[in-house]
């Protein structure tokens, strides 16, 4: 397995719909996190960005890993 730093951008303004998402998307990282796919996972202290390292075995791999995040 390869090790892939990813680095999200937020939007500036979180709408309300957006913000009803939060739950999920940290239920999904914590299941993730918890079956080793998710190494790191941390977000900027403006919450305008989210730092990840993913263990994969291709860049595609990670996209499909991505894509499972409610936020996106």
């Amino acid at each position: 397995m390869n090790q892939f730093m990813v680095e999200m951008k937020l939007p500036i303004t979180i709408s309300s719909d957006l913000y009803q998402l939060i739950p999920s998307q940290r239920a999904q990282i914590n299941r993730l996190l918890a079956r080793g796919v998710i190494l790191s996972y941390s977000l900027s202290s403006d919450r305008k960005k989210i730092w990840s390292v993913i263990s994969a075995r291709s860049e595609a791999e990670v996209i499909k890993i991505i894509n499972t995040f409610p936020i996106i």
